[in-house]
């Protein structure tokens, strides 16, 4: 018999020694030490730490929600399933209940970020309902700077976010989801607001680092920076051109643009991650010399389209 349940406030660091573990070894204090500090700057709500407890109150397995203002909660989680007898669904049961608890509280996505190599994880996820819809690969830029002079072509222009410009910028990102090939089974999940605002909360928002391409008064991309809370990285979190205006060389235009406003607001670096099978992106950025870093696979469950009595399967 388990007990699943909100962490108690003297229970976090032996929680997070098992979320932040790895090849199955429970994480050591610095690298505690350091997470906590990270939350700190990423005002990350560790009053959201769930646990599974067996009868003896022992901490059996745990679970962070980190909750988006765009209605999705992401599901932080042990890469090491518990594996003794018995044990494996342990994890499984805690995230149907996480999963329960963020639907009633009116989130409309979960997710998980897990390593390609993290089976027993990926097959916890999908035995809960969640669904594979991308493998991201993540790139970087570190001299950004050389871009710092980058003027526009002629008869170009940006344009930045403004609460009066707020409908030509979500009516661009739209335009630009048409025939995407990052992420397009997420096309249509969530509104466009909730969209925007949760790429609003990546970091502290700049609306100066939020661009519209204008070709006379068409508006043929868009690019959305987010500034990193420790201020000297810039993610791009968001890139698209609306479907007339592809083939035209604007994607190049557009990132050069951004890498521009990068350098001059003063950071060293720019990240983002973009869909494996988005081979278009994927040349954009090798001719542009990014390195890539990392990759996850992104799995998913669509709360709002279950009922209250749906639950994952064991």
């Amino acid at each position: 018999m388990y007990d699943f349940r909100p962490a108690h406030p003297d229970e976090t660091q032996p929680a997070l020694r098992i979320i932040l573990g790895h090849n199955g070894q429970l994480a050591d204090n610095n690298e505690v030490l350091s997470f906590l500090r990270l939350t700190v700057k990423r005002h990350i709500d560790l009053g959201q730490l769930w646990l599974a407890t067996d009868q003896s109150q022992q901490i059996i397995t745990a679970a962070l929600p980190i909750v988006s203002p765009g209605r999705t909660v992401q599901l932080m989680l042990p890469t090491a399933v518990p594996a003794a007898a018995g044990q494996p669904q342990v994890l499984d049961k805690l995230i149907q209940r996480l999963c329960s608890h963020y639907r009633s509280q009116g989130i409309i996505l979960a997710q998980g970020l897990v390593g390609p190599d993290d089976k027993r994880l990926i097959e916890c996820l999908s035995c809960c309902g969640f669904s594979k819809v991308a493998e991201l690969i993540y790139h970087r830029h570190s001299s950004p700077q050389t871009y710092r002079r980058y003027q526009l072509p002629p008869g170009l222009q940006a344009i930045h976010y403004s609460p009066q410009n707020h409908n030509l910028f979500a009516a661009t990102v739209l335009a630009s989801y048409e025939n995407t090939l990052d992420c397009p089974s997420m096309d249509g999940i969530r509104p466009i607001d909730d969209v925007l605002t949760g790429h609003k909360a990546v970091g502290p928002f700049d609306p100066q680092l939020w661009t519209l391409l204008m070709d006379g008064q068409q508006a043929v991309g868009v690019a959305l920076i987010s500034r990193l809370y420790d201020g000297n990285a810039g993610e791009l979190v968001y890139i698209g051109l609306p479907a007339p205006a592809r083939g035209r060389g604007l994607g190049h235009v557009l990132l050069q643009y951004a890498l521009g406003q990068l350098a001059r607001a003063g950071m060293k670096q720019m990240l983002l991650a973009v869909d494996s099978i988005n081979t278009p992106a994927l040349r954009l950025y090798e001719h542009h010399q990014f390195d890539t870093f990392s990759r996850k696979l992104v799995l998913m469950r669509h709360l709002a389209a279950e009922k209250p009595t749906d639950t994952c399967v064991s």
